[in-house]
Order: C-alpha cells, then structure tokens, then sequence
C-alpha cells in the first residue's frame, strides 16, 4: 500500500507482538506445533519479528539457526515462556488509538467494536502477519473466526459473536464484511478498504469520515418550478421528506426512475434545497477516485446511515441503483457468500424498512429491479422527457448569455428536439466551445444535440414537425367526408377534464394532408402533438412493440398530449389474419390503452381495410381524405406555386385549366415541389409548373390522365 503504510507498519511491531501471544497461548496456531520437550526458563520479551519468523509459512522446523536450536525448539520455548505470563493489554500506537476514537465518535462504536477494528486493520496492512493468519488459520467458518478474534484481541468469546453479529453496528454500518462457510481468515472477517485509508490518515477527523462516505451532492442548477409539469408528484415527495425528517421516521425511501439525463439527480438536489436539508451522496467514487464496485457502494450507504444517525435535516442520495441487482452484491453483504447467484431478498427489504435517513434512490431502468424490491418504496416518481414548454425554459436559462439566441431559436428548438433537460445543458455548454466566439447560434446547438439525441435515444426523439406550424396551411384545402372545420371548433370548446377521450382515424392515400390535419388539430387545441410513427413503435423482440405503445400512451397523457400514431396500420392488422400469437397481443394491447386514454388520439393509415375491426369500430371520428376536387387543385396552384412565376410570364388561366384536369392531385404535391423550387431558388412559368405536377403524379405511378397536354 505504499511508503506511509510500510511506515506506519513498523509502529506496530507491539501490536503484532501481542496478538501473536494471544494466539500462539489461546489457539490451535500453538497446537498445531509439537508440544514443548521441557520447561523453559528464559526471561524477557519476545520480538515479534523472531516469532513472525518462526511462524512464517514454508519455515523448515528441523532447521538449526547458529545456536543449533531448532525452529520448533525455538518456538516452544517462547509458547512456555507466554503462557507462564498474565495476558498483555493489547498495545495501541498513539496515533492509532486516537484515529480509533474518532471513528469510534463519529460512527457510534464501542470498545470491543474498536478492538476489532485494530485487529482488522493490523491484519489488512501487515504482510507477514495476513500470511500467517491465512496460513494457519485457512479454514474457519463463523464460529471459529470469532472465537479466533476473540483470543487475539483478548475479549470474551460472547462479546465477540455479539458485537460481530449481522445486526451489529460493525457488520450492520458495512465497516466489517462477513464471509459464510469455511474460508481463511483474512475472507472470513474484513475491513472495507475505505476504512483503512481513513484509519491510516495522518489525523483523521470526523469532516474527513463524513466527506468519505457520506459527501454532499453538487448543488445543481434546475429549480423546483424547472419542473411544472411534474408538481403533483414533487408536491408529495416533497411532504413525505419534511415529515420522514421531522419526525425522524425510519424506512423513508423514495425512487426516482426514467430515462436518462431526465433531471433525475437535479430534482433530488432542488428538493433538498427547497426543504433545507443536506443531500449527501454515497457510493460515488472508491478510495482511490475510481468507480466503486456495487458492494462497496452499498456498504457506504449502510456506513452512511450510522454516520448520520442523530442528525436532522439530511437526505441520503444513490443513484444508479440498477448496479445491485447486476451481481449478487446483496447476497454477500446478507451472509449468502461471496459467489451465490441469489441475493437476499428479506436482507434488502429489511434495510429499505429500516434504514434510519430518508434515502432518495435513482434508477434509469426499474424494470431491473425486483418488484418485491419496487413496493417497498415509499413514493415513486416516474420521469419524462420536457414537454416543450419546460424545454422552452430549460433553453431560456442555459443559453440566457449567448446573444445570437433570440425567442424565435428556443421556440424552434423546444418544438423540434425532444431533448431531456441534460441533454440541452450539454448541448449548451458544449456550443459555446465550438463557436469561434464562445457565443453560439442555433446552428451550433443543434449540430451538438443531433447526435447527442441519436446516441442517448433514438432518431425518434428527433421531432418531426416543421419549424412551427404552417402559415400556408388551409383548412379548406382538405377533401375529407366530414366537415374538418366543425369537429376542430367542437373540440375546441370541449372542457379538457371531462375525463374522456376522443380518438380520430384518418386514412385515405398518401399525401392528402393526414398528418397536416393532425398538426394543425394540436395547434387549435392548444395541445403539443406527441408523434410516433411505426420505426418509434414496432420492435422486432417479443414484447417490446406493446411496451413502446404503451410509453406513449403513457407520455402523452401525462403531458396532456394529443398523441399521433402514423402509419397504424403496421401493428393494427385484422387479428383474424394474424399468423403469430405477438400479433395479437400487439392490438390487443393497443385497444386497452385506447380505451383509457382520456386525452385526444389521432391515428393515420393509408390502409384502413386492413385494420383490425375493433380497432376501427373504437375511433370516434373515422374520417376519409381523398384527392382534391378541381376547385381546391386551383386554389393551391394559385396560393402555393403562384409565387413562384415570373412576373408577366406565362398564361396562368391556361395552367389552372390544366390544373382542374388533373386527376389524383394531393396536397402533399403541392409541398414536393414547393420544396424543390424553394431548395433551388428560383422562378419559373406556370406551365413549367404544370410539368412539376405531373412528375410527380408519374411518380407515385398516375399520370395524371390529362389527354392532349403538351406543355
């Protein structure tokens, strides 16, 4: 462990002296020697360097030292010469027993606990003494290890077993580790490594023990109102922490969990705040700075529980608590052994019953853990990503100092990017480091989160509404069966908490302006459209579509959404044909989430005669969108590409003639070559744009039908 501890070791030589008598006179380490030939009638102290020597593994007992006296010779005689003397007092360096004491205050000890504590420490740093131990003493089980502490510290038997018990504060706090079944003694009991660093510190104080196991958490930058659209569910937190920490309740556990980078741990840090208690963060970083493994994590929040014993106005943060259940970590710290491939399940419930600070738990995934585990919460929240009103804010606060960022860029972002609160303050920070003048722009910020989101989620939390809604969009412009303009006026005035849902199906072929209506029903509504399409929804694992179908049931009734489903007939097929069992549960799974959703559904399909009959019989509105009557094609062709013509060019009654004659013309045409004339920036006639048209008729395999054209 370095120059400190092999100096520090050498201060122990008494220490190591008195624990060899004790076990030399008091175990089987003495028997396991020939008995001595006769009584042997030297005085004085023994060094423990000699025994160590004589003791050490693989000393040949035959062999004469200079004197011709051989090692087993040599050995009985110092065993005569201990057992003829009273027990020694344990000697304890100076600067030991005062580290000692200070642990001892800190965490709550008692004198035989600190006794133990020394030999732990004794038998971690010096090398010869751990061999011997291991050596002779290589198949201990719980009770002779205790019996074996107990005759070097020079304790009763019973002290030791009660004060080495599962629920003492040495073993229960996680400063003493407890192996199970026949191991050596150096497996059997131990001290955690952390706790020999602190012990070995040059003048260890009760601040170093706090700042070790129980760390305060970093402050964090989002406040409660950061999180609007959560406050019935902080609200309740909230309470239950101010009353678990005022009435010093045990058993107060609380589990924040959802995706990550969601502000998991900064709400934890702005709860504390907001109530006036100190967050300390366990199981962070291990003695060395490196990532701890998931046992010493949680025997730091064991350690942390007693270090905070007493104290009011604190909270306990663990996050990624996924780890535990990774490996068998609970198995070995409930007496199961170091390699069951069980944990204990009592062991863990006990400790979320009882633990004495009020804890704060983060996971990205609950689903790892054992729902045996996930009810002994005691309140739960389940996170989202921001709407985009808190992204709005979150865009507001993190880019507040860059100049080039105006209302209409955080607009724009908040609507296209459903980014978690991380990852805009990343994407922020990160910005301003790439732009020349530390003062990004929008180009800058989203050429950073682009890839962050695909990373960390998905393309599918990359929005797909334009920049906001389409100023050129018009109502009229629909073919649909049913009066468009009425039903959106109807719903607007519909009260939002009636508690029922509204769910529409709009089919007909592509391009007829579906997925427009749908955007434009969310604007009226006041409502953000949440938009799923079948790459978002439809998974190749068993299982997996139905979990993704109900998340954004889920997502968008907690943000009071209208959820779009595109392209539903993809998962929505007549269950009559389904060939595997997956494609039934797939529909049935979606029809139980319709029926309880209580907000507004929107669904689109080019196919609705390949949607299950249930299905489509649960739709409030089925409404159709077919191609656009003649009068409609000219008003498009007037209001959409008439921009586009060159001034005093061109007959523009003759091409909406032609226009009138075109047959299967779609709104979503009209937007291709929008889209192409405006990537290209140009101007041009009306009858080239008739040529426009037609391409793209002959694209989706109609040409139009337009006899005699010649443009």
């Amino acid at each position: 462990m370095g120059t400190a501890i092999t100096d520090t070791s050498r201060d122990l030589d008494p220490t190591v002296g008195d624990y060899l008598r004790n076990l030399l006179v008091g175990t089987s380490l003495g028997s396991a020697r020939p008995p001595p030939a006769a009584p042997d009638g030297r005085r004085g102290t023994v060094p423990a360097t000699a025994v160590l020597a004589l003791l050490r593994p693989g000393a040949a007992p035959e062999r004469a030292d200079g004197n011709g006296v051989g090692v087993t010779e040599q050995l009985s005689r110092v065993i005569r010469y201990w057992r003829g003397r009273p027990a020694p007092r344990i000697r304890t360096p100076r600067w030991l027993r005062r580290n000692l004491g200070v642990l001892g205050r800190t965490v709550g000890l008692q004198s035989p606990d600190l006794a133990i504590l020394q030999f732990l420490l004794v038998l971690a740093i010096r090398r010869d003494f751990f061999d011997i131990a291991v050596d002779h003493f290589d198949r201990v089980n719980p009770r002779t290890e205790r019996e074996v502490v107990a005759a070097a510290i020079g304790e009763p038997y019973r002290t030791v077993c009660s004060h080495l018990s599962r629920d003492s504060v040495l073993v229960a706090s996680g400063l003493v580790g407890l192996g199970t079944g026949l191991e050596n003694l150096a497996t059997a009991v131990f001290l955690q490594e952390r706790v020999v660093d602190l012990l070995l510190a040059d003048h260890l104080s009760g601040a170093a023990i706090h700042s070790t196991f129980a760390p305060l958490a970093p402050t964090g930058s989002l406040e409660l109102d950061d999180y609007r659209h959560m406050n019935a569910a902080i609200d309740a937190l909230r309470r239950i922490l101010v009353r678990g920490i005022e009435e010093c309740a045990r058993g107060v556990n609380a589990l924040l969990y959802g995706p990550t980078g969601s502000g998991k741990t900064e709400l934890a840090c702005a709860l504390a705040r907001a109530i006036g208690a100190q967050l300390h963060q366990v199981g962070v970083a291990d003695g060395d700075g490196d990532s701890p493994s998931a046992y010493e994590r949680l025997r730091s929040l064991l350690l942390a529980n007693q270090i905070l014993r007493g104290e009011t106005q604190s909270l306990l943060l663990f996050d990624e608590l996924e780890d535990l259940f990774e490996q068998p970590v609970l198995a070995t710290l409930s007496g199961a052994g170091p390699f069951a491939p069980r944990m204990s399940k009592q062991w863990f419930n006990r400790m979320l019953e009882d633990n004495a600070t009020p804890t704060i738990w983060i996971t990205n995934c609950a689903e790892s853990i054992d729902p045996a585990f996930r009810r002994r919460f005691t309140y739960s929240v389940l996170f989202r990503d921001p709407d985009p009103d808190l992204r709005r804010r979150l865009w507001q606060k993190h880019t507040r100092n860059y100049a080039q960022i105006g209302d209409s860029d955080i607009q724009i972002l908040a609507e296209r990017y459903e980014a978690s609160a991380g990852l805009i303050a990343n994407a922020a920070r990160t910005a301003a480091l790439l732009a020349r003048d530390g003062g990004p722009t929008r180009s800058d910020l989203e050429a950073v989160l682009r890839p962050s989101i695909e990373l960390t989620a998905g393309v599918r939390s990359l929005h797909r509404c334009p920049d906001g809604p389409d100023s050129r969009f018009v109502l009229g412009a629909l073919n649909a069966d049913a009066d468009l303009e009425l039903i959106t006026e109807r719903l607007r005035e519909r009260p939002r908490d009636t508690g029922a849902g509204v769910s529409l199906c709009l089919y007909g072929p592509p391009g007829t302006g579906k997925s427009a209506y749908a955007r434009h029903l969310a604007q009226r509504l006041g409502m953000h459209a949440v938009e799923r399409t079948v790459s978002d929804l439809v998974s190749p694992w068993v299982g997996a579509t139905e979990q993704n179908i109900a998340r954004a049931f889920d997502e968008a009734g907690h943000a009071d959404a209208m959820l779009v489903f595109d392209e539903v007939d993809s998962f929505l097929r007549d269950r009559a044909l389904g060939e595997r069992s997956w494609e039934i549960t797939e529909v049935n799974e979606f029809l139980r989430h319709l029926e309880n959703f209580p907000g507004v559904f929107v669904c689109t399909t080019n196919r609705f005669d390949d949607l299950d009959p249930a299905a489509a019989r649960r739709f409030v509105f089925k409404i159709r969108f077919d191609w656009l009557r003649p009068e409609q094609a000219v008003r498009l062709f007037r209001d959409s590409l008439g921009p586009f013509v060159e001034s005093k060019r061109g007959d523009m009654r003759r091409a909406e003639r032609y226009v009138s004659e075109l047959s299967q013309l779609a709104p979503g045409d009209f937007a291709a070559v929008r889209r192409r004339l405006t990537a290209l920036g140009s101007r041009t006639t009306p009858m080239q744009l008739i040529k426009e048209l037609t391409a793209e008729l002959a694209a989706k395999g109609n040409p139009g039908q337009l006899v005699g054209f010649r443009p």
